[in-house]
């Protein structure tokens, strides 16, 4: 961070500080501010242990940017304090607006500018990329929320079509949620396993080529919470969601399980 002053500014704060830097007291790093906005970012977009998630990116960030130690132990000059303040403020800002940008899969492999007012702090977004890859969501993470999003979502459904009553009876009957039948079809917890094993949602980031199975997956759940019943239980994933499976078999294997659970449920309720 303090590495990362323009010389203008390092000129000024030799001339305010006359060698002598007035220690302003412990304040929010820089660090703990994008940590705070990726953690908060993670948390709206998915469930996480947000405390662990924050002692990782730390870790991440602060081996990043050692100097974020001066302000987090109080060891900051007036003029860096200054500097820092009006950083941690806009940070806090896009934290305040919901802004997430910086961690949807659009800009995962590029790295994304910081708020202007951390120009001088993170002056190529470097500390920013860092923390977004200590807190991105892993693989096997992707790969088994997508399956029980999914599946969630049809249990969900199969509750609202056939009435709270009803769905429990049938659950009690079939010894078994919606959700859980679902996520242990053959065919559904193949499929997680399956890109689990290979990796299919494996973030990549640089020259790579863009993980496009991923962003699918990824904008697979963003337009599930708007699907229709009508279409999941007749097996009819958002068409966003083809992207994030290697072939239409799979994919017409994944959208025949919920028809399985659906037909399931349905015959239970209706005494079959």
């Amino acid at each position: 961070m303090l590495r990362a002053l323009s010389a203008a500014l390092a000129s000024t704060l030799l001339l305010s500080c006359s060698g002598n830097p007035l220690e302003q007291g412990v304040q929010t790093s820089y660090c703990e501010a994008v940590c705070d906005w990726a953690v908060a970012c993670a948390s709206a977009d998915r469930t996480v242990d947000a405390a662990a998630e924050r002692t990782s990116c730390l870790e991440a960030a602060r081996a990043a940017d050692p100097s974020c130690a001066d302000a987090e132990s109080g060891k900051i000059d007036i003029a860096h304090s200054e500097v820092l303040t009006g950083c941690t403020a806009a940070v806090q800002a896009n934290i305040d607006s919901g802004n997430c940008e910086p961690f949807e899969a659009a800009f995962e492999q590029t790295p994304y500018p910081p708020p202007t007012e951390c120009a001088a702090v993170d002056p190529d977004g470097e500390i920013l990329d860092d923390v977004r890859d200590a807190t991105e969501e892993t693989n096997e993470e992707l790969c088994e929320r997508l399956s029980a999003s999914v599946c969630d979502a049809t249990a969900s459904c199969l509750e609202s079509t056939l009435g709270a009553d009803a769905y429990a009876a049938a659950t009690e009957a079939l010894g078994v949620d919606a959700s859980q039948m679902c996520q242990e079809t053959a065919a559904i917890s193949g499929q997680t396993q399956s890109c689990t094993d290979s990796a299919l949602y494996e973030a990549t980031d640089g020259a790579e080529t863009p993980n496009t199975a991923r962003a699918g997956a990824r904008d697979c759940l963003e337009d599930l919470v708007s699907a229709s019943c009508a279409d999941l239980l007749s097996g009819k994933l958002p068409a966003t969601c083809a992207a994030a499976f290697t072939s239409t078999d799979e994919l017409a294997s994944f959208g025949g399980a919920l028809v399985d659970v659906a037909t399931a449920y349905k015959d239970s309720a209706a005494g079959g």
